[in-house]
């Protein structure tokens, strides 16, 4: 067994008698990096190299614990070129597969190790540099470099496209004028003469396109050359279904290969477990495509959707279920009374302590993000998902088997219509749901007739003052004609990037509001069914907060206060309001949302009790 953590120099006797400590490895880098005591900002010396690989080498040695990759990932963070000698990049890979961190911690630490292993030319950094400043000239030149290809195949970059969707509006440029080489060589030119690097890059660009739902803009001219590729390469398959693959995985750059009549045989050709790589690109994009569609056909309907409204929004979520997703960093779990009492601790406990497996209802779960946060929270529990989209469903449903989720009762059903499950539920979760509604209080009224007495309700609801950027956007939109197809979503983001790009003593008045939208820090802005969401939706309200007292007094809900993805907020609130502790005063939120517009640029995420018979006493708002 290793010394203790504080002991440095019973580690290094340890692990040069047990050098395969994963343990011993991962206490001794944390204990050098504690040591070293850095500031964020300051320059990062080179005596960080021997803490780092210590905890590279308990990565590599099998270690997957957040308390060893958030201080590796941090770290590393701080240092724009990570020399190449440092071997980070199997760590690096392994931290980013572990699921226990958010993706976009860690793509500038791809980048920065695609800087450090490429230095010496310095010709990556440059296309960097390009791509940032929207110069697609001088990258289409940078690219007939085989340094800049190389770079981009590194296993560092290629494993943050495969593994998530890269909410970098800067790189942009270069990945998309990457696509076009690809698709112009292999339009023109005879497959064998592509590049390894470019086939390798190839294949997870075609997974990050997917990801992203193709919503990056298209020129007319790599339209017509996907049309006549395909057409060609269809021909080839027919003649030969081992026929070299490298052209499908171009056009899956382009758009879903799925679609193509000659799917099916290149599916029968590299089926799942192929010894391929080309294997694992058709098991994504047409495998589990068609396994979500066998799927939705399984889900019961608990009643035909009768409201107008929530027919427009079920097409549109079944056009495009929301959000793709693939990862989702995994929490440990805790017994319920003990999740509870951290995630609500103003509520009153005088049931919940009571309850050992919640009955979970998570109304509009959309593909199962929600649904696997709160099996991720506890132990035990009985969950009930439902949805009006049998697609988002069935994506649902398919990624929980992965996570080898079990036990979910998934069903179509409209919030208006849960009166007919005949069914009570210990704890609702209602995020980005309700304000989707013709009448969001109608839907709120039929959630909180199915949350028993004392149970809990985690609501979010669109903040009137945080989306004033995204209304300008809206209207921007309606005014040019755009509309919520994949073009229209393409020309609102074609003008967007222009105008950021655009210098601000040149834009013009449109320009302007695009500008300081700011709608490319939202997340929606970086795939097709989200910026749907985010600009086109067919239905949306937002609220201010003294409209949302007056629901939550109308509903007779007890407000438990607002969660937050970090402190800050909440820090800032008492600093600002040291009289409140509990933080549960509308009134006063009101006046600091005025004061910090950018508050709840997400929604409004809070928690509401129902009041029961033991809890009549109570004051039934907190307001």
């Amino acid at each position: 067994m290793p010394p203790l953590p504080h002991d440095e120099s019973g580690l290094r006797t340890f692990l040069a008698s047990a050098p395969d400590s994963a343990e011993a490895h991962a206490a001794l880098g944390n204990l050098l990096l504690n040591s070293i005591g850095i500031v964020e900002g300051a320059p990062i010396s080179y005596e960080v190299a021997p803490a780092l690989m210590h905890l590279r080498d308990a990565l590599n040695l099998g270690d997957r614990s957040l308390q060893t990759i958030e201080p590796f990932i941090r770290t590393l963070t701080l240092i724009k070129a990570i020399p190449n000698d440092w071997d980070m990049t199997t760590a690096f890979v392994r931290a980013l597969e572990a699921n226990v961190l958010t993706h976009s911690s860690f793509v500038p630490v791809a980048l920065a190790l695609v800087r450090g292993a490429f230095k010496h030319d310095g010709a990556f950094a440059s296309a960097l540099d390009m791509a940032e400043r929207g110069d697609e000239e001088a990258i289409a030149l940078a690219l007939d470099s085989l340094n800049v290809r190389d770079a981009l195949a590194h296993p560092a970059f290629t494993a943050i496209l495969r593994l998530g969707l890269v909410k970098s509006f800067a790189l942009e440029p270069l990945l998309m004028r990457a696509r076009r080489r690809l698709l112009t060589s292999t339009f023109t030119e005879d497959t064998t003469s592509i590049h390894p690097s470019d086939r390798v890059f190839c294949a997870a660009l075609a997974d990050q396109c997917f990801l992203a739902e193709y919503v990056d803009w298209q020129d007319s001219d790599e339209l017509t050359m996907c049309d006549a590729l395909a057409n060609r390469f269809g021909k080839a398959l027919s003649e030969d279904p081992l026929t070299d693959p490298f052209p499908a995985s171009v056009l899956a750059c382009y758009g879903p290969i799925s679609s193509h009549p000659w799917a099916d045989v290149l599916a029968r050709a590299y089926p799942e477990n192929t010894p391929h790589d080309f294997s694992t690109l058709v098991q994504r994009h047409i495998h589990e495509p068609a396994l979500e569609r066998s799927l939705a056909q399984s889900i019961p309907e608990v009643t035909l959707v009768s409201d107008k409204t929530s027919a427009l929004v079920k097409q549109q979520y079944e056009e495009n279920p929301y959000p793709r997703w693939i990862a989702h960093v995994q929490l440990p779990k805790q017994p319920f009374r003990e999740a509870v009492r951290a995630k609500f601790p103003t509520a009153d406990f005088s049931r919940l302590d009571q309850i050992a497996t919640p009955e979970i209802l998570i109304a509009g779960c959309g593909t199962g993000l929600q649904i696997l946060r709160a099996t991720s929270t506890y132990y035990s529990w009985a969950l009930t998902a439902i949805d009006l989209s049998r697609a988002s469903l069935a994506y649902a449903k398919r990624q929980m088997e992965i996570f080898n989720v079990r036990n979910v009762n998934f069903l179509v059903c409209d919030i208006l219509n849960i009166s007919h499950l005949k069914q009570s539920f210990d704890i609702i979760d209602c995020v980005g749901v309700l304000h989707h509604m013709a009448d969001p209080l109608a839907g709120w009224r039929a959630l909180t007739e199915s949350l028993r007495p004392g149970g809990i309700m985690t609501v979010g609801l669109y903040s009137k003052t945080a989306r004033s950027g995204v209304a300008a956007t809206r209207n921007y939109a309606r005014r040019k004609g755009y509309d919520g197809t994949l073009d229209g979503i393409r020309k609102i983001r074609r003008d967007v990037l222009s105008a950021i790009r655009q210098p601000p003593d040149l834009r013009d008045d449109d320009e302007k509001i695009l500008a300081n939208s700011e709608i490319t820090r939202f997340v929606d802005f970086y795939t097709s069914s989200m910026l749907r969401d985010l600009i086109f939706h067919v239905q949306e309200c937002a609220y201010t907060l003294p409209e949302l007292q007056t629901a939550l007094e109308n509903l007779g809900l007890r407000f438990l206060g607002f969660r937050f993805r970090s402190n800050k907020p909440l820090k800032a609130y008492h600093t600002r309001f040291p009289n409140d502790p509990r933080g549960d005063n509308l009134e006063n939120w009101a006046i600091f949302e005025q004061e910090n517009p950018d508050t709840f640029s997400g929604m409004y995420v809070f928690g509401v009790q129902k009041p029961g018979p033991e809890l009549a006493t109570a004051d039934s708002t907190s307001l």
